[in-house]
């Protein structure tokens, strides 16, 4: 798990070197002002997903994923992710391929809150639970790459 400013982004490319097709991306495209959805990159193993909702009031499940890293960047609005021992995953429910996800119930052990202009990079096997409310309800929009790992 990492949360980190988007300006300190360039400085994960070593560990995972697929976070500067991210950058450039994030550089060459104006994200904000893209509709919700999926997107392709020319960039093999790189797409995102541009979603706008309503945050979750308490908590919610954490998502595990097995093949790809979640790069989570706020556009607009607040959100509070939060962050589980991988050991959660031992409790998931069933794996859908097709959405690389499996969904568990816990307890997170870290908890941020998401701004723009910040990014969090949750890799396989790291459960996490993105879109909770970070005090009252509202609305946000934010990009999610998904990286094959």
């Amino acid at each position: 798990m990492i949360f980190d400013s988007l300006d300190n982004l360039a400085r994960y490319e070593t560990f995972i070197p697929a976070l500067k097709a991210v950058r450039q991306i994030l550089g060459a495209e104006a994200l904000h002002e893209k509709a919700p959805g999926s997107y392709r990159t020319d960039v093999p193993g790189c797409r995102y997903n541009i979603a706008q909702y309503e945050t979750c009031p308490g908590s919610k499940a954490f998502e595990i994923h097995r093949k790809e890293a979640d790069v989570q960047i706020m556009l607009s609005g607040t959100e509070r992710m939060e962050g589980a021992p991988r050991s959660l995953s031992d409790q998931a429910g069933p794996y859908d391929e097709g959405a690389d996800a499996a969904m568990a119930e816990g307890t997170g052990c870290v908890s941020f809150t998401a701004v723009p202009g910040y990014f969090a990079v949750f890799l396989p096997g790291e459960p996490h639970a993105p879109g909770l409310a970070a005090g009252n309800a509202t609305t946000v929009k934010k990009a999610v790459f998904k990286l094959t790992m």
